[in-house]
């Protein structure tokens, strides 16, 4: 049989799977086991099925996702995230739209130590959503703020899912790590400018906060200090080339041990919680990365990966229309999978093509990072949202989707600018780490 036929039958079967709610790691082991089985003798599919398994679970590489899940779950229940958001609140609260202000930037400050959207959602949310309840802010605007702006956490280091984009791509997670940190500030400032605007033409969203004195504001930046020391720490060692990405985790994770000791109400609860939690998360992720490897070795045997490069080449249209058709496919993909999920699928596949168009690997992973954003927000999955109204149980799910309408548009605005000017992604790892 036509192995290229194999393959797409394969890519229908796991589809079928992924539609009837079938795990997402038992889809790709199912189906990648099947397909090595019409592709080899059968004797051959089962040694490659262990062979495969053992190479993966048995890889240094895959080290730096339990470390950097640890120290976000670790980051997560010392509390810190209040105190950003207190901190931020006192610095920009008294601006048009300040206590939105604030959350984005208390969400991009909570991204730098915790590497999740959901956990940048259900920390900051619980704080921010009754602190502009109190002020009788537009609840579409509050709801939609803190959902948005915790997307942020997949994008500024350390990025759960830039770490294993680069697993999966076998490039630089280092210079990954890098790579998002503009493009994060650069969605902050749109943001915080769309806030802005919004408020000065219809002031109603946001009735004005009474500002802070000067003195408040400089006692509440010891509150962010322990944050910048984690955040330092960790790229600071990348940087410097003292320590790997498994390494700089592992200072992280001590560091934020140290914080949670010091912040947590109930260091020992909160701990165990931290356990739990990296347990869960890395459980699941490492049993989607073995069984995705099955996946991708067969789909390499089927050829398509190859077949699709060379036909996405030979595509009579110019290279950025071709391109800018691959990235139209993952916001269909973010309104279904997870973005765990939409990585592992579409790797195999789209980078391979990508790289054959003459694109740089390292911006194409954060172009991807920042429309997996958008799939966080945008119905009918829309992880974020989801979280966000079990935040705020009273809000119906529409009217937080309605929320983040202008949030989206300014993600838009952020990948037409990171397309324009590669620069953005690619100068802060080319500088540091060259």
């Amino acid at each position: 049989m036509d192995p290229t036929l194999v393959g797409i039958g394969g890519i229908i079967l796991l589809m079928v799977f992924l539609t009837l709610r079938v795990p997402i790691a038992w889809s790709l082991g199912i189906v990648g086991f099947i397909g090595l089985l019409f592709l080899l003798p059968s004797h051959a599919a089962f040694v490659s099925l262990f062979e495969l398994v053992w190479s993966k679970a048995d890889s240094y590489n895959l080290s730096v996702v339990p470390m950097f899940v640890f120290m976000g779950m670790l980051a997560m229940e010392s509390g810190v995230g209040s105190e950003i958001y207190d901190a931020c609140n006192k610095w920009v609260g008294h601006l048009p739209g300040g206590l939105a202000l604030g959350t984005v930037a208390a969400s991009g400050g909570f991204a730098a130590v915790s590497g999740s959207s959901i956990a940048s959602v259900a920390t900051i949310g619980r704080v921010a959503i009754p602190e502009m309840r109190k002020y009788r802010y537009d609840p579409q605007l509050a709801v939609g703020s803190v959902a948005a702006a915790g997307t942020l956490g997949v994008l500024i280091p350390p990025s759960i899912i830039l770490v294993v984009y680069g697993i999966l791509t076998e490039l630089s997670i280092g210079k990954l790590l890098l790579a998002g940190i503009i493009p994060g500030i650069v969605t902050m400032i749109f943001f915080g400018l769309m806030i802005v605007v919004r408020i000065r033409i219809r002031p109603a969203l946001a009735p004005p906060v009474a500002p802070f004195s000067w003195g408040e504001r400089f006692k509440s930046i010891p509150q962010v200090i322990p944050i910048v020391i984690l955040f330092v720490a960790v790229l600071g060692s990348l940087y410097l080339g003292i320590a790997t990405p498994t390494e700089s985790a592992a200072v992280g994770c001590f560091i934020a041990f140290i914080i949670l000791l010091v912040k947590a109400d109930k260091p020992k609860e909160a701990f165990l919680k931290a356990i739990w939690g990296t347990v869960d998360t890395v459980g699941m992720i490492f049993a989607i990365i073995v069984c995705v490897t099955i996946f991708v070795a067969f789909i390499n045997l089927s050829q398509i990966p190859s077949k699709a490069a060379d036909a996405v080449v030979s595509l009579p249209w110019p290279n950025y229309v071709v391109f800018i058709m691959i990235m139209l496919l993952y916001i269909p993909l973010g309104m279904f999978l997870d973005p765990l999920g939409i990585l592992f699928i579409t790797m195999p596949i789209i980078f391979p093509a990508v790289i054959a168009l003459g694109y740089d690997g390292i911006w194409f992973g954060v172009i991807v990072t920042k429309l997996i954003e958008v799939g966080l927000i945008t119905p009918p999955l829309g992880l974020n949202v989801f979280v966000a109204k079990s935040v705020a149980p009273e809000m119906e799910i529409w009217d937080i989707f309605r929320g983040i309408g202008w949030f989206v548009v300014m993600d838009f605005v952020t990948i037409s600018s990171l397309m324009l000017w590669p620069q953005l992604v690619l100068w802060l790892p080319d500088m540091l780490m060259k």
